[in-house]
């Protein structure tokens, strides 16, 4: 009969390959009748910094054809584009997708949040290249949030080249929109940045017309004064890219503007394309569970603690979660004055807002043990916090440390195999290894403490098996990350002042439940050592952190 172990490592790979192999497939074949060829190219900005790009190009070229730059948002890059490039260039257009600087693998740097002049050359290159290729008659531009700001921005200046600009996410209205030709505007029925008024305000501005709505178009494509809010009834701000009705709307928008009729019926496969690629991403974590399961049985000799030495039994469990609730308001409250203080000393974009966020946890963690210590003096003594703290690492550290370094490890590798082509730059650039070992150090005595005061409250609680104390506690981890920043999201949804801070939340919220999910599995499997899954949470929080933010430099070091 076949262990739990193998059964389970079978099963992730069944589940790996049968999402891999379509996701291929839909990937450099989405369309036998029309095939493509996806190639990578350098292009390099009128400022010189070289911009990284995916080329979709038709395989029949005979003739003209139009070309369109796919530009991502902050925080994205051109792979996390790909299945949106993949509908367009099945349509026979030729697709140029950019890693703005600092994204992806371009160069360059940031030197603010949304720095869409220096962006607007990036988008130039793409342009430029297009231009030369000979036979590309129309330029479009489709952009995505930031990038749908920056396609703007590059619209407006540009208008004698570009034919049709298509803005997804990112509804703006300081801008002369007499001057975007057949501009489509599209967000998600559940936006975290904009609402459906701000669509409607943005057509009736464009328009001149009080009474315009969304979903219908205004003007016409020959006068170059056409345009259209489109409402995604499924998605929010990060799926607008994937949504089937706003993919739906951009292609037919893309074909009326360059060829005057919908040549054949618009089939969108980006939905069976996602599914297929969350399959595979599921079937990569059921083997990183599976490989972390036979890691422990190699590696961790400790014997599993039945009874720790705890705190005192007045610090109930329910009483340590309220007291890291208390001090998470606080350190949540102290990122944005702590993140003024690293952009004086770190030299990466966003790192500063990283290190905040590791010193508000620090910080924290630090508010709920002298809470402890106020309201239980009597109970406090230093020799039990040691006690209790050794408990948790000793015996077995080495092999303990080992472990949380090697099933780190294998995370990464297992979804940069998956990630890296699919829908994310995953593999970190020379640059970003700095600071991702910066990171994964600077986070190791925050995240330890918070290891030791999570694993001090599941200590505390009497669980009816281990399938009950893991999904628990995973539960209970989400909860302490997320029961002060859930509130916040939603009172920030959808308005004009939080809207950043709504969708920088939600994204977190989404994180932590991996995070937590894969921490308490390894310290499950790590015989209960906080060292194992301290040392696996450091390397999981700096590759995701790197994978996901913009790390160009934002000045010359030498």
């Amino acid at each position: 009969m076949m262990n739990k172990k193998l059964a389970m490592l079978v099963a992730g790979v069944i589940l790996t390959v049968g999402g891999l192999i379509p996701t291929i497939a839909l990937t450099f074949s989405a369309d036998p009748a029309n095939p493509y060829t996806i190639g990578q190219r350098t292009l390099v900005a009128s400022d010189g910094t070289r911009i990284a790009s995916l080329i979709f190009t038709p395989t029949n070229t005979s003739g003209n054809h139009p070309g369109v730059v796919v530009a991502h948002g902050f925080c994205g890059n051109k792979q996390y584009m790909q299945p949106l490039s993949i509908e367009l260039v099945k349509r026979g257009f030729v697709v140029v997708a950019i890693d703005f600087r600092g994204h992806g693998i371009s160069d360059g740097y940031m030197l603010g949040r949304f720095p869409t002049d220096d962006m607007s050359l990036d988008i130039g290159a793409a342009v430029g290249y297009l231009q030369g290729l000979g036979y590309v008659d129309k330029i479009g531009l489709v952009g995505h949030s930031m990038g749908g700001r920056t396609s703007l921005v590059y619209a407006e200046a540009h208008s004698d080249i570009i034919n049709a600009t298509v803005s997804l996410g990112m509804v703006s209205m300081d801008f002369n929109w007499s001057r975007i030709p057949n501009l489509m505007m599209a967000i998600g029925q559940f936006e975290q940045t904009f609402t459906r008024q701000d669509a409607i305000d943005f057509v009736r501005a464009y328009t001149g017309n009080a009474s315009a709505e969304t979903g219908l178009q205004y003007g016409s494509f020959a006068a170059m004064n056409a345009t259209k809010a489109v409402i995604g009834p499924t998605s929010e701000h990060l799926g607008d890219v994937f949504e089937p009705t706003i993919m739906h709307e951009m292609v037919s928008w893309l074909e009326l503007a360059f060829f005057g009729s919908i040549r054949w019926p618009v089939n969108i496969t980006i939905t069976i394309l996602v599914g297929f690629i969350i399959t595979m991403l599921a079937g990569c974590a059921v083997v990183f569970a599976a490989i972390t399961a036979y890691f422990s049985k190699l590696i961790v000799k400790r014997p599993a603690s039945k009874e720790t030495v705890a705190l005192p039994r007045e610090f109930s469990a329910g009483k340590m979660v309220g007291f890291f609730i208390i001090g998470s308001v606080v350190g949540l409250g102290l990122i944005s004055p702590l993140s003024s203080i690293f952009t004086v000393t770190i030299p990466v974009v966003m790192g500063n807002s990283l290190y905040a966020m590791l010193a508000g946890r620090a910080i924290a963690v630090l508010i709920a043990f002298v809470l402890f210590k106020i309201l239980y003096r009597k109970q406090w003594k230093a020799k039990t916090l040691y006690v209790s703290f050794k408990e948790f690492t000793l015996p077995g550290s080495r092999a303990s440390i080992v472990y949380g370094l090697a099933t780190g490890l294998v995370f990464c590798a297992i979804f940069i195999i998956a990630m890296d082509w699919s829908i994310t730059a995953a593999i970190p650039t020379t640059r970003e290894f700095g600071a991702m070992w910066s990171i994964a150090v600077l986070s190791f005595p925050p995240l330890i403490v918070k290891e030791y005061y999570v694993r001090t409250i599941q200590s505390r609680i009497t669980w009816r098996n281990k399938a009950h104390e893991f999904f628990s506690m995973a539960g209970i981890g989400i909860l302490l990350d997320n029961t002060v920043l859930i509130p916040v999201m939603l009172v920030t949804w959808g308005t004009d002042w939080g809207a950043f801070l709504a969708l920088s939340t939600s994204v977190f919220v989404f994180f932590s439940a991996l995070q937590q999910t894969t921490i308490t599995w390894v310290y499950m499997f790590s015989r209960r050592n906080i060292l194992s899954s301290t040392m696996f949470a450091c390397i999981q929080y700096a590759w995701m952190a790197i994978i996901f933010y913009p790390f160009g430099l934002s000045f010359p070091l030498l």
